[in-house]
């Protein structure tokens, strides 16, 4: 099997797999040992798969420098089921916006270091979140 026929065969297991949960992430990161590894600005990993309990939190250090702005998309798999979504900062406040199923935010860095891509399940029941980011 050529690499470009094993990367379709990769790329439509993902899709198959991730369609019920509404979810069209090309890539995942399959790297990360643990929800504190640091992603690279540079990093083609740009797509988290979170299964979260309710009540239960997640976060992801990435490093931002000053005045880049990420943009912080979820997608959950019940439609209806509530969630934050944000990004924590230097000094550990909390930049969070409430949706229901899907949505995103923004957040601009006042200055360089590394912050914390954060995803609360505020449901009752248990979820798989889909998050994606995009830093410019």
């Amino acid at each position: 099997m050529n690499k470009k026929t094993l990367f379709y065969t990769f790329i439509m297991t993902f899709v198959i797999f991730f369609t019920p949960i509404q979810a069209l992430a090309t890539t995942t990161n399959m790297r990360a040992k643990s929800n504190d590894d640091i992603i690279s600005v540079q990093s083609a990993d740009t797509s988290i798969v979170w299964k979260l309990a309710s009540n239960d939190s997640k976060t992801r250090k990435i490093y931002l420098s000053k005045d880049q702005t990420i943009t912080v998309s979820c997608t959950v798999t019940s439609s209806t089921a509530m969630s934050r979504i944000g990004i924590i900062d230097l000094e550990d406040t909390y930049h969070v916006k409430s949706i229901r199923g899907g949505g995103y935010c923004s957040f601009t860095a006042p200055s360089s270091g590394t912050y914390k891509i954060y995803v609360k399940n505020t449901s009752s029941i248990s979820l798989t979140a889909v998050v994606n980011y995009a830093i410019e």
